[in-house]
């Protein structure tokens, strides 16, 4: 595993440096969250807002593509950070009107990223609509989407699929994807 980091213009590799590593990423829980220490060496400080990059074995294809959001040192110069992917975004709150007959998890999907600038991947092309009466107000774009998400396992079900369709959405190394968890 690499761990590098995107700082002052720089990206450093820093794996050796960390003393511990945790990441944690929830089927439809929000943003995945990836959390590391290092001791204070006088030189490298990271920031809020620098890149932090989780691989195996690629800039391309890694694990965990985000942002830091929260620095911390103790007394023993330990600095401990804590960076979420671009789905922390996705808390924020809005006034998100749904267009009943037209709108689905992927549109619905495509539009947070297009409002909060985020990078977004692949999305289906999924069948079911948002009924004319449902309008949500007040409400997190990730709320929204992970409703939308239930909905559309609930009112897909059929005889010939009892279980219905179920959607994963998730922030994949940097793009926000909606994937079908038939398709993975």
């Amino acid at each position: 595993m690499q761990l590098c980091v995107e700082t002052n213009g720089q990206i450093l590799e820093i794996s050796e440096l960390c003393s511990e590593i945790s990441w944690k990423d929830e089927l439809n829980n929000g943003a995945s969250v990836l959390e590391f220490s290092y001791l204070y060496d006088d030189e490298l400080m990271l920031r809020n807002g620098d890149i932090v990059r989780l691989t195996n074995t690629s800039e391309t294809d890694g694990n965990f593509f985000g942002t830091v959001f929260k620095v911390s040192m103790g007394e023993n110069r330990k600095i401990k950070i804590k960076a979420y992917d671009q789905l922390r975004y996705g808390k924020a709150k809005d006034i998100i009107t749904l267009k009943g007959g037209l709108d689905d998890v992927g549109t619905v999907t495509q539009a947070m990223c297009k409002f909060l600038n985020l990078k977004a991947g692949t999305m289906p092309m999924v069948a079911y609509k948002v009924p004319a009466d449902k309008v949500k107000y007040q409400d997190t774009w990730i709320d929204v989407i992970y409703g939308l998400i239930s909905d559309t396992l609930l009112n897909t079900k059929t005889a010939e699929s009892p279980q219905g369709i179920w959607y994963r959405l998730a922030d994949v190394y940097g793009e926000i994807r909606l994937d079908s968890l038939w398709d993975l």
